[in-house]
């Protein structure tokens, strides 16, 4: 997020970083338009100001002839700010973007058009992890072992759902209460949204239950690719009555993915890490695992469904030993 400098007359974006940072520093909007930014297209970068920092001390003369203006920043223990503490004295205020105002109005609509409940489950993907690495020759010892390993999982993941599915149909539907009616779906119109560093990218992989593991880590590919660039997929999620969401690199433990609307629930696989699990005998064992966390909604979905279909995706998408933890 960034913001213009309007109180001189500037038409150049500057960071909220960049500013608090000049602020601290007494550097103002002025001399900001004079410095050389190392950002794309020229932009102002926080590493662009110590060196005028050094040049220009808090309290001595620039060398413009003028003193550094006191009134840019704040000292002492005014406001709660501990001593010594720098703090801007004008909160920064931005216009939000089209794609902020219908993300927020987006998320206002689902959490209004459903009642939404989320539950969890501790899943063991070691024996999963090992047939995967073998699968494709991924040594044990590679990269994946210290960073996002769930890139190597989803597409399994999203053959256990669909899979899982055709014996919960409730969580494969959708519902008209106005009309009183539920349509339950005969294929997996998987919807997939996956974070990017722009924000989210949605894309739709139809009859999901039909595809291989190959044809389903292609399309998740192509959605995470398309994610990083900040494109949009060219089939839209409107169709899908279940939905996959993917945070990639992102180490969540736990999380309540949202419920988009006209779906009937919401799946996402927490960080996969080596960790002590518990075991039905009552001890531990280090494990590679992850949360599934699923939000559903309650107005066709209960608690005890839910459970449910947790248990039998884990042991679906991970085998026995997923079905050991669930049942610990």
């Amino acid at each position: 997020m960034t913001t213009r400098e309007e109180s001189s007359g500037s038409r150049r974006l500057i960071s909220p970083a960049v500013a608090r940072t000049a602020a601290e520093r007494g550097i103002t909007p002025t001399e900001l338009e004079t410095l050389p930014g190392s950002g794309a297209g020229g932009r102002l970068l926080v590493a662009d100001l110590p060196a005028v920092a050094s040049a220009t001390p808090r309290g001595a003369v620039p060398a413009t002839g003028r003193a550094a203006p006191a009134a840019a920043v704040t000292s002492g223990t005014a406001g709660g700010a501990p001593a010594g503490a720098m703090v801007p004295r004008v909160p920064i205020v931005v216009p939000m973007d089209d794609a902020q105002l219908v993300r927020a109005r987006t998320a206002v609509e689902d959490m209004q058009a459903s009642a939404q409940l989320t539950s969890a489950v501790e899943v063991d993907v070691t024996a999963l992890l090992r047939r995967v690495q073998v699968s494709q020759r991924t040594p044990s010892g590679s990269s994946h072992a210290d960073g996002d390993v769930r890139t190597l999982l989803l597409p399994n993941l999203v053959a256990a759902v669909a899979a899982t599915l055709a014996d919960h149909p409730a969580l494969n539907a959708r519902i008209d209460v106005a009309a009183g009616t539920v349509t339950y779906r005969d294929r997996v119109d998987l919807g997939v949204i996956v974070s990017g560093p722009r924000g989210d990218t949605a894309a739709l992989i139809p009859d999901a239950g039909s595809l291989s593991l190959e044809h389903i880590a292609a399309e998740l590919a192509t959605v995470r690719l398309l994610a990083m660039a900040g494109a949009q997929a060219p089939r839209p999620t409107a169709d899908a009555t279940f939905t996959l969401f993917d945070r990639p690199e992102a180490p969540i433990l736990f999380e309540t993915p949202p419920l988009p609307l006209g779906t009937s629930a919401s799946l996402a696989l927490g960080w996969v890490e080596r960790r002590p699990i518990a075991t039905p005998q009552g001890g531990y064992r280090i494990a590679w695992a992850g949360y599934l966390c699923l939000t559903y909604d309650h107005r066709l979905v209960d608690g005890a469904d839910a459970a449910r279909f947790l248990s039998d995706l884990a042991s679906a998408f991970a085998g026995d030993a997923a079905a050991e933890s669930f049942a610990a």
